[in-house]
């Protein structure tokens, strides 16, 4: 019942992307963008059509290893719930080398998710739920590449009120993702 928006990166590669409330940056390296992260094998090709869409497309960094997603427009001292996903069910390697293998995001706690948790082409990623209480309009974390390449990859974000005041969303971005709490889901993006 969520409706994502796409979050393209416009003449890539670039350094800076925002879309509403969502902004990505990468310094002194590029952001990149690409619809190629899906795939007509299984697992993943038994996902819903839209699921497919979402985590078929994603931002990636080049050089170094880490991506800053801003988080803007937040009321101070509400709480949020952030859900991001990475997912390479094609298994496919960035233009520029690396990988994309393992990408965490950290704030005061981290998490790690897995792009393709079988390396395999239709094997799918990881997505975790963190929450955190704003302390102020803007909140950070980091999302980087920590098992030896350098592609943190991030295929969608959504950020929520908790409670939500009038069920409606904040800052929802797809192909994209203060002190966060994060709960990893050890299960792989088809259970949910």
């Amino acid at each position: 019942g969520v409706t994502f928006s796409p979050f393209t990166i416009p003449g890539e590669p670039t350094t800076t992307v925002a879309v509403g409330d969502v902004t990505l940056t990468e310094s002194p390296g590029s952001l990149n963008g690409s619809n190629s992260f899906g795939t007509a094998s299984t697992p993943f090709s038994g996902l819903s059509t839209d699921y497919k869409t979402i985590l078929g497309s994603g931002a990636y960094a080049d050089n170094p290893v880490s991506i800053t997603v801003s988080l803007n427009g937040l009321t101070n001292g509400q709480e949020y719930e952030v859900q991001w996903w990475t997912n390479n069910s094609a298994n496919i390697t960035p233009q520029f080398g690396g990988g994309f293998t393992d990408t965490t995001a950290t704030a005061i706690n981290s998490v790690t998710l897995d792009a393709n948790t079988t390396n395999a082409v239709g094997g799918l990623g990881q997505y975790a739920i963190g929450t955190f209480t704003a302390s102020g309009t803007t909140q950070e974390f980091l999302l980087s590449e920590t098992s030896g390449g350098f592609n943190p990859l991030i295929n969608a974000m959504q950020v929520r009120a908790v409670p939500e005041p009038t069920l409606s969303l904040l800052g929802i971005a797809a192909a994209v993702g203060g002190s966060l709490v994060w709960r990893r889901r050890s299960r792989s993006v088809a259970g949910r």
